[in-house]
């Protein structure tokens, strides 16, 4: 008996050496060529469950969280945001009625207008802003529940309003977040518990410091300066003046050669076509795909041909499941420099007429870093992410790699009215300008210091560049 399990254990390393001794002679010689894909051990299934056991996908766990929640207890408006401890249970009732409402627990449903909508936020209320603007079966996906129907005028939802209304009812109202077209539906659900005077009992338990108000209920939206800038609705302003810590940023490549990125996009870590152009940026070329790196940790990826693009499996016709495969590929370049987990959140989902365009942003401590990289011979770039897919394939692949740690030092957060009149001042020269968001965060150009403190980050028009208050 002892001698066949010798035998055995013979047989099955004489095994296991020949597979390696082929892959060695096939896979690591170079004799199938450049254009072969890379293949590694660790890209085997298996292999990355021993690696990874404990990984938790950041972007795919945040993927369901909404951006905001504002609480109207009846006298004041209270937010909170994920860093915030009163957040999770916030995140966790709210998402409970949202899913109800989109399984078809609806009692009754009523077409309202924009304004009356916007009122609903002066009753006691909870206000819910999500970072994406997508498809309500989207948005239903995100919170892992079913999806029966909503009228057709809601094409697009990015926010909600909860407003209580007895034992396990809710009015939950929804506007189309391009044609504010909106809708009130009465929800019931034995799951929802919302009573209106737990929304008191909630904010003196997590009260924050400072007043807020939306700007729908001053006078901001009127217009203001020269060419009276406009202040967008649900801008939210505050006196409050919190002091946060300063962060210090990093190229996570510095340094380090580029195999492991190569890798990442399946290129040959020494490709035969390689050259470096007059703006310091080495350019891979393989038969159907180039991969540019600058010293500065911009990089990116770009097929020629779409059918010949990085390969995401199966579902092409799935939106969601491509989003979930595409910050997949996203943690799979992140880990090829970098031992920590990719801290980014996803903020963007656009149809193309190709495909989709995803896009993601750094975050640090609940607050976002807005990236503006913005130099000769590249196109600019105004998130830490951008993904863009045909089908199943990603066809380009853009991102400014950035690690971000705590510093020791601390900045004060300015003043919204100071900040608001900066803004004001700036964009009183361009015509039909509409503050759409103004918020504390941090701003990376690459071009100031390695430190960077809080500022104030501007939103214009809804686009996508950030300003930063300078």
């Amino acid at each position: 008996m002892f001698k066949e399990k010798v035998k055995t254990s013979i047989i099955v390393i004489l095994i296991i050496n020949l597979f390696f001794l082929t892959y060695q002679a096939w896979f690591k010689s170079g004799i199938l060529g450049s254009d072969w894909p890379y293949f590694s051990f660790s890209d085997l299934p298996f292999m990355r469950v021993f690696q990874r056991n404990s990984f938790v996908s950041v972007p795919k766990e945040n993927l369901s969280k909404p951006r905001k929640i504002v609480v109207n207890d009846g006298e004041l408006w209270v937010p909170y945001y994920n860093s915030d401890e009163a957040f999770d249970k916030l995140n966790e009732n709210t998402s409970i009625v949202l899913k109800a409402l989109f399984e078809g627990k609806v009692e009754e449903e009523k077409r309202i207008n924009y304004a009356e909508w916007l009122n609903l936020l002066t009753e006691p209320s909870v206000y819910v802003e999500y970072p994406i603007a997508v498809e309500p079966r989207m948005l239903a996906l995100v919170l892992n529940t079913s999806f029966e129907r909503l009228p057709s005028e809601i094409g697009i939802i990015s926010d909600a309003i909860i407003i209580p209304e007895g034992e396990q009812s809710v009015y939950v109202a929804l506007k189309d977040a391009n044609t504010s077209e909106a809708y009130r539906f009465l929800v019931k659900s034995e799951d929802i518990a919302f009573p209106e005077e737990v929304l008191a009992m909630y904010t003196n338990k997590y009260r924050r410091d400072g007043y807020y108000e939306f700007a729908f209920s001053t006078l901001l939206g009127e217009g203001l300066g020269e060419n009276s800038v406009k202040v967008a609705d649900l801008v939210l302003f505050s006196d409050n003046e919190s002091t946060y810590r300063d962060i210090y940023a990093s190229n996570p490549m510095e340094g380090k050669g580029h195999s492991g990125i190569l890798k990442s996009f399946s290129f040959n870590p020494k490709p035969l076509r390689y050259y470096s152009d007059g703006y310091g940026a080495d350019n891979y070329v393989e038969n159907y795909a180039t991969v540019t790196i600058f010293p500065d940790g911009y990089i990116e990826y770009s097929a020629v041909d779409s059918d010949k693009g990085i390969d995401l499996g199966e579902y092409g016709d799935n939106e969601y499941e491509i989003l979930n495969r595409a910050i997949d590929f996203a943690e799979k370049v992140w880990a090829s420099v970098s031992d920590e987990p990719l801290a980014v959140l996803v903020s963007g989902i656009e149809n193309t007429e190709a495909g989709n365009r995803f896009v993601l942003d750094y975050y640090y401590g609940g607050r976002e870093i807005a990236v503006e990289v913005s130099k000769e011979g590249r196109e600019s770039l105004y998130h830490a992410i951008e993904i863009e897919t045909e089908g199943n394939k990603i066809v380009s692949y853009r991102q400014y790699l950035r690690s971000y740690k705590e510093a020791h030092s601390a900045t004060m957060q300015e003043n919204f009215m100071l900040a608001l009149d900066y803004f004001v001042t700036h964009f009183s020269g361009t015509e039909n300008s509409t503050i759409t968001d103004l918020y504390p965060g941090y701003f990376d150009s690459g071009e100031n210091s390695n430190v960077l403190r809080t500022t104030w980050l501007c939103e214009i028009n809804n686009l996508e560049q950030r300003y930063p208050k300078k």
